[in-house]
């Protein structure tokens, strides 16, 4: 038993960071993100353990993050009804970057991609997955998310290009 807790916390470890970036993409606040993480790791972990693929883990996050989600719309809709504020949003990007100033830019910037490209990107960058357990978690094919890839890539260096030059 303490091995199989090692190896769980090895997985943790390596992909802890990169799932709650990715569960923010979905989650209105820290704490949502939170536990869609645990919640969906929990989840593969118990039927896949250590030998399960990392992309199974992210869909297992993402459909968390979701349901996660969508249990909060209903309950801010019953909140509106009932004249109470309903939550706040909060920035993609984790407060410990080294600035919060640089993590509300990254964030601003992020926000200029659509949910489908900007999605792709996290995965890419922070998860480090193939475009094939890309495509399997988004349930697309492995070229449409390298294209949205590319398409990110290339509307954040128009960008940060238009940024550069003009201010």
């Amino acid at each position: 038993m303490p091995q199989r807790a090692n190896q769980w916390q090895q997985w943790m470890h390596r992909h802890g960071r990169g799932m709650l970036l990715y569960a923010r993409q979905f989650s209105l606040n820290t704490e949502d993100a939170e536990d869609a993480v645990h919640d969906g790791f929990v989840s593969f972990w118990e039927k896949f353990g250590q030998n399960g693929d990392p992309a199974i883990l992210y869909a297992c996050v993402r459909n968390r993050a979701m349901d996660i989600r969508r249990s909060e719309f209903r309950r801010s809709r019953r909140d509106k009804e009932s004249v109470l504020a309903p939550a706040q949003s909060v920035p993609v990007f984790e407060a410990n970057l080294e600035t919060e100033e640089k993590a509300a830019e990254m964030t601003a910037v992020l926000e200029l991609l659509d949910l489908s490209q900007r999605e792709v990107l996290t995965l890419k960058i922070w998860a480090e997955l193939t475009f094939e357990q890309i495509g399997h978690i988004l349930n697309i094919n492995a070229n449409t998310a390298a294209s949205r890839y590319r398409y990110a890539l290339q509307r954040l260096r128009c960008k940060l290009r238009r940024e550069v030059f003009y201010e």
